[in-house]
C-alpha cells in the first residue's frame, strides 16, 4: 500500500476529477451531505502485476480556496512473496500530479 496526504489551493475539483477519471478504469464519487468531503474510488489494471490497483481518494474542504487530499493506493502486489514492481508507487504519483499540474 501506497499512500500520501497534501493541500492544495485555488483549484477546479471538476476538472481534477475528470482528469483521474481519464487514468483509471472505474471511478465511484460520494459527498457528504454537506458537500465538503469527497471521497472517490477507483481501479485501473496493471498489466506487469496483472492485478487491479485499488485507488481511494479523499478530498476534505478546508476553507473556500484550500483542500486537503488522501490518496491511498493498495492491491498491488503479485505472487508469493507480494511484489508490487512499483504499480503502486506510480498510480500515487500519476494521480497526484493531476492535483499538483491543474
Amino acid at each position: 500500500m501506497e499512500n500520501d496526504k497534501f493541500m492544495i489551493n485555488n483549484v477546479n475539483l471538476d476538472d481534477i476529477i475528470a482528469g483521474i477519471n481519464r487514468e483509471v478504469d472505474n471511478l465511484s464519487r460520494y459527498k457528504d451531505k454537506d458537500g465538503k468531503v469527497i471521497v472517490l474510488i477507483a481501479e485501473k489494471f496493471y498489466f506487469r502485476i496483472e492485478s487491479n490497483l485499488a485507488v481511494t481518494i479523499i478530498i476534505e474542504q478546508i476553507n473556500e480556496n484550500q483542500f486537503q487530499v488522501v490518496i491511498v493506493v493498495a492491491g498491488g502486489k503479485s505472487g508469493l512473496v507480494g511484489l508490487s514492481y512499483g504499480a503502486e508507487k506510480s498510480m500515487l504519483k500519476r494521480i497526484k500530479s493531476i492535483f499538483l499540474k491543474i
